[in-house]
């Protein structure tokens, strides 16, 4: 490979022409309105009105979002207007692709560049004199070309991957639905509310800094965070989401330590943990959660709910029924899951072969 070896501020400059909001009728684009490593501009994503100072851009920039730089946005305005001061308007200097450029700068390796110079630890900000002695490959503006377009066709090709992926994902997830509603509607079950069966109590705080290295999972909100040892349940435990993944619920069979950030099961009589479990599934106990701004569930919203209670015996075949087929479904979901990753992680390795001479 012959290319030259530059520095980012050999091609690009930083173009920060202040406009006053208030005075300004052009569209206003906003940090939250780019779309974290593809660029993305979403027009009708805008939080604020951005009436204060702003910088200017037009067809011939490149934005870079210098606010939390790990979340690498990077974008192509394809319109005039303004944006946030936090967005920062690079403008090329002449026989420089664009593109490849933009491209460049959304490569990992460049993240990996900016963010040990940040600036400020709660709010970190990229160092753009730092950013701008970054050394780049530059091969000539035809070349650069031939590179954009094909980092292009490839990364459409990965996004129709993801397409598909994301949605077997959801078909496969519609169809333990499905099940779940084959099994509970229209049955002649006598309904109890969900108080006269289950008592539930919130979870037990336990910072993660005093975890002690043990053989009983820790389980929050979204399932098992880590191991501790001490337990706070016998087996089984069942878990519903209090805080953070609001109303998800979780059965483990066995000891663990139930987390402050969700509710459990302290009590049941006339009702088979296995099956409520599934119950719960059915319900969208999401929905019981507290309008604020932070959503989280409070116990008492849920004793009220009447659900279904067949007889123990009837129970616990509908808990082999379903089990049987969700365990095929969720086996599913993880090949899914699995295939899902090795695509999300292919736009890193198109621009990593890209920028190393080898496309």
């Amino acid at each position: 490979m012959s290319w030259d070896i530059v520095r980012l501020g050999d091609v690009c400059l930083e173009d920060k022409t202040v406009i006053d909001g208030k005075s300004s009728s052009k569209p206003y684009l906003g940090l939250e309105m780019i779309e974290a490593e593809t660029g993305v501009i979403d027009w009708s994503n805008s939080s604020v009105e951005g009436i204060s100072t702003c910088y200017l851009f037009d067809k011939r920039h490149i934005l870079y979002g210098k606010l939390r730089p790990y979340l690498n946005k990077v974008a192509l305005p394809e319109i005039d207007g303004r944006c946030s001061t936090e967005i920062i308007p690079l403008l090329l200097k002449p026989d420089v692709c664009r593109e490849y450029i933009a491209f460049l700068l959304r490569r990992k390796e460049t993240v990996d560049y900016v963010m040990p110079e940040n600036t400020g630890s709660r709010m970190p900000r990229a160092d753009m004199n730092h950013l701008l002695d970054m050394e780049i490959p530059l091969p000539p503006l035809n070349e650069q070309r031939r590179i954009a377009a094909e980092i292009e066709r490839q990364l459409s090709i990965v996004e129709k991957a993801k397409q598909a992926a994301a949605a077997q994902m959801a078909a496969a997830r519609e169809l333990n639905a499905a099940y779940l509603r084959e099994v509970f509607n229209g049955n002649e079950w006598k309904t109890v509310k969900l108080g006269d069966v289950v008592t539930l109590q919130r979870g037990h705080d336990l910072p993660a800094a005093q975890f002690v290295e043990g053989m009983y999972p820790v389980i929050g909100s979204n399932g098992i965070i880590g191991y501790h040892n001490d337990y706070t349940t016998e087996a089984p435990c069942l878990t519903i989401g209090r805080s953070g993944s609001v109303g998800k619920s979780f059965i483990y069979n066995g000891r663990a330590w139930a987390h402050n950030t969700a509710l459990y099961v302290k009590q049941y009589q006339n009702i088979n943990l296995n099956f409520f479990y599934h119950v719960l599934k059915m319900l969208n106990v999401a929905q019981y959660a507290g309008f604020t701004a932070v959503p989280t569930l409070d116990r008492n919203n849920l004793t009220h709910i009447p659900i279904p209670l067949p007889s123990i015996d009837e129970q616990l075949c509908i808990v082999e029924h379903l089990d049987k087929r969700i365990e095929k479904v969720e086996k599913t979901l993880a090949a899914v899951q699995t295939q899902l990753d090795a695509i999300n992680a292919m736009p890193a390795a198109i621009l990593r072969q890209a920028f190393s001479g080898q496309m």
